[in-house]
């Protein structure tokens, strides 16, 4: 059986590992809240991909669509917000210990 974490990281990394993902949570949570935004502000997104993702995230209780026509927005929900959190910390990891002054490139494995 397995644990909850396990069940949680599973999830987690579900969403991690979809492209774009990351980078659409952020955007959100910067207040990029128009499909216009999102995709001015992400490297080369197409509509048709920015629309399956966001599509996804609305399903999955990630993101919050509202509005209609014209009037669409786009915010995170509560969810969202923990998901933002979690991403916030995947990348001061990197910052800290990869790409910036930290301790080394060469992870070794501990197993």
């Amino acid at each position: 059986m397995k644990s909850p974490i396990i069940h949680g990281y599973e999830y987690i990394q579900s969403l991690l590992r979809l492209k774009w993902v990351p980078e659409i949570v952020e955007g959100l949570a910067k207040g990029h809240d128009r499909f216009s935004l999102l995709k001015k502000n992400i490297d080369f997104i197409g509509e048709t991909e920015l629309k399956r993702k966001l599509r996804y995230l609305v399903e999955a209780g990630v993101v919050v669509k509202t509005g209609r026509g014209h009037e669409v927005r786009y915010s995170l929900t509560t969810f969202g917000w923990e998901i933002d959190h979690l991403f916030s910390h995947i990348r001061d990891i990197w910052l800290r210990y990869v790409d910036g002054t930290g301790t080394s490139r060469s992870m070794v494995d501990p197993y």
